[in-house]
């Protein structure tokens, strides 16, 4: 065994076939991983072959049309992963004087509407392709969140797009349309949404929620209002504000990514009217990115790091 492992490490480089067979696996197939990789399909190919012969397993089921790893082949990556992101750190960790180390989780804050709504999405379908990174989720509000964020406390942060130091790198990644919502029978139901204006929706009976990141959008439209909400709701969510206006206590209003229907609630969109709301992720500048990390934003976004 020792003398295979010899020939192995010696008889080739070892890290760019270790490279191509990750990616492979991370990518679900070969041709994304070429394109990632700025290598030709071929390449990719021959450096998984490689590998296979010197192992002496499939590292993929090639009996379909899709490239799948094997059981051996998912057990490979789990160990070679680990390897590769370390000879990524290698060059940072003798730069900076100091070991980096990849602990291989990614720490993220961000609103729970965002916990709830946008990152499972991802995560079903990342954690799949990583079965090696763990998550901290912190659900705080934005002002803990970007102390937290200076302090190298947690990685990133997600939450409305607002203005930040230049010392963090914010990137939009989705935006969502206002929503208004109306319990059946009110009588704006019947009004064309192109028609609604501001001082319509504020005069009548609207419910608005303090410190909420799905109603913020108001804030300064609301402002700008003669009118002013009769009722603020203080340390509630959108279900409970979704109860009062079924029970036509009043009206109110979401986004369009967090809308959670009901057939006894009408739904009217305001994007004639009021800005959509746009979501940031936010990592701070200057810092290594450990490959976890990245890995996860150029999943999210591949043109995350475009202007960073």
């Amino acid at each position: 065994m020792e003398e295979k492992v010899n020939q192995i490490l010696y008889k080739r480089n070892i890290i760019q076939p270790l490279k191509g067979f990750c990616t492979t696996i991370e990518e679900g197939n070969i041709v994304k991983a070429a394109e990632k990789l700025g290598l030709t399909q071929a390449t990719i190919t021959r450096q998984i072959q490689s590998l296979e012969r010197d192992l002496g397993e499939e590292l993929f089921d090639r009996s379909g049309k899709a490239v799948v790893p094997t059981e051996k082949g998912l057990r490979f990556y789990d160990i070679a992963i680990k390897r590769v992101e370390g000879m990524e750190t290698l060059f940072a960790d003798f730069l900076t004087g100091e070991k980096i180390e990849d602990d291989n989780t990614i720490r993220v804050a961000a609103h729970y509407g965002i916990i709830s709504k946008f990152l499972p999405k991802y995560f079903k379908d990342f954690k799949e392709k990583n079965k090696n990174i763990k998550y901290e989720i912190y659900n705080i509000n934005r002002e803990d969140a970007l102390l937290r964020l200076q302090n190298n406390e947690i990685d990133l942060t997600i939450y409305p797009e607002a203005k930040y130091d230049k010392s963090l790198y914010s990137k939009n990644i989705f935006s969502s349309d206002p929503i208004l919502v109306l319990p059946k029978g009110h009588f704006l139901e019947d009004k064309n949404e192109k028609n609604l204006t501001i001082d319509d929706i504020i005069a009548n009976n609207f419910i608005s929620l303090n410190a909420n990141m799905t109603f913020d959008f108001f804030k300064n439209t609301l402002l700008n209002s003669k009118h002013k909400p009769y009722l603020k709701l203080i340390n509630c969510d959108w279900h409970i504000v979704k109860e009062l206006a079924k029970q036509k206590i009043g009206i109110t209003g979401i986004f369009d990514f967090f809308l959670e229907k009901d057939d006894k609630l009408i739904y009217k969109n305001l994007s004639n009217i009021l800005p959509k709301m746009n979501i940031d992720i936010v990592i701070k500048r200057g810092n290594f990115i450990k490959p976890s990390l990245k890995k996860f934003l150029n999943f999210i976004d591949k043109n995350y790091f475009k202007n960073f």
